[in-house]
């Protein structure tokens, strides 16, 4: 609901007189839509979306029972409150109201007040849910930078520390890996400091510091902290980008959220002995970042919803690798942090399976 305009609340009923005093109430406080049947209020909620519907429960065609089921089961109107319009001796009708979802109900004759404070509460009630699922997203978003985007950086001192180093003094060892050590465990301090302040914020926003940095340079040390993912499926990677190409990031969050988490689903859908080929194609206003990858690729109905917290992905790599799902669109909330975008491509066909991830950046 857009807090600059008045609420939109569909009105339907196939008694124009109905209409016609419900919207001297609501005229002064919100936009009314006026329909006279279930099937012209459907196509209203297509091209209109309300913020609350009233419905009439007698007509003729489809009932208001029946309109609520119908409303109720579609994605982008199942969270529409819905109030009834009924008699004040119908108590049949407002149990069978709620049974089918509805919020609430209005008795006719109309009484100003009354409807005038039922709207105004599921209308409040229905904000409040809205920022609890927001917060709910946020904090998925939070488990997935904490469990997933951590664990790289980390998992890259495991490995070091994994080494046979039997030749040398464990002494000699720290003294040589000092900068990868330090660099390493840095990248993983800055990472817990940008989920503490992506955490401050109340609307769930990414607000970064953008700064230049090198591209194939931050390309190459996300791919040193992936290491043991791909060296273990013997991934090659092609990289093709030059090395004065500047772009306008946070660096911290793009090494670690954003190419960690599409490198780690291009290795993970990727056939062992795989090339995946990244490539930077300069525009006049920006670049185009592309990592390629010749695996599974992503089916249609997930590549609808890759963007959305509510619709995780988690699909199986092709070496048993398991994930979460929630990646990219955390990957897209940091892009757009950046001023840019992602844009994702792929084809599953048996004969011809791909993908094709753009970032689109500001360069400098």
């Amino acid at each position: 609901m857009n807090p600059y305009q008045k609420p939109k609340v569909l009105i339907v009923d196939d008694i124009p007189t109905n209409i016609r005093m419900l919207l001297e109430i609501l005229k002064d406080d919100y936009i009314v839509i006026p329909s006279t049947s279930g099937v012209t209020a459907l196509k209203e909620c297509e091209i209109n979306l309300p913020d609350i519907c009233i419905l009439d429960i007698i007509m003729p065609e489809m009932d208001g029972f029946e309109l609520c089921k119908i409303l109720k089961s579609k994605p982008h109107t199942k969270d529409i409150p819905i109030i009834f319009i009924t008699s004040l001796s119908n108590n049949e009708d407002i149990v069978k109201g709620f049974e089918h979802g509805a919020s609430d109900y209005i008795t006719k004759p109309f009484d100003k007040a009354e409807v005038l404070m039922r709207i105004k509460t599921h209308l409040s009630l229905k904000s409040s849910k809205d920022v609890i699922a927001n917060k709910n997203a946020s904090l998925k978003e939070l488990i997935h930078v904490i469990s997933h985007d951590l664990i790289n950086p980390l998992s890259s001192l495991l490995e070091i520390l994994r080494l046979d180093n039997q030749e040398e003094s464990i002494h000699q060892f720290l003294k040589e890996n000092k900068d990868i050590f330090y660099n390493t465990l840095k990248s993983a301090v800055d990472l817990i400091n940008i989920v503490r302040h992506y955490e401050s914020t109340d609307d769930g926003t990414i607000k970064l510091e953008l700064k230049p940095a090198g591209l194939k340079e931050v390309i190459q040390t996300s791919i040193s902290m992936l290491c043991s993912k791909w060296t273990e499926k013997q991934i090659e990677f092609i990289l093709d980008i030059r090395e004065d190409i500047i772009v306008l990031i946070e660096e911290v969050s793009f090494i670690n959220i954003v190419i960690s988490n599409i490198l780690t689903n291009a290795i993970k859908f990727s056939y062992p002995e795989s090339k995946i080929y990244i490539t930077a194609n300069t525009q006049p206003d920006g670049l185009i970042l592309s990592i390629k990858d010749n695996g599974i690729g992503i089916p249609q109905e997930i590549l609808d919803n890759i963007y959305k917290m509510d619709h995780p992905t988690a699909r199986t790599g092709t070496s048993g690798e398991q994930g979460i799902g929630y990646g990219i669109p955390l990957v897209k909330k940091f892009m757009s942090a950046y001023g840019g975008r992602i844009e994702m491509m792929s084809s599953a066909d048996a004969s011809d399976h791909w993908t094709d991830v753009w970032l689109y950046l500001n360069r400098v």
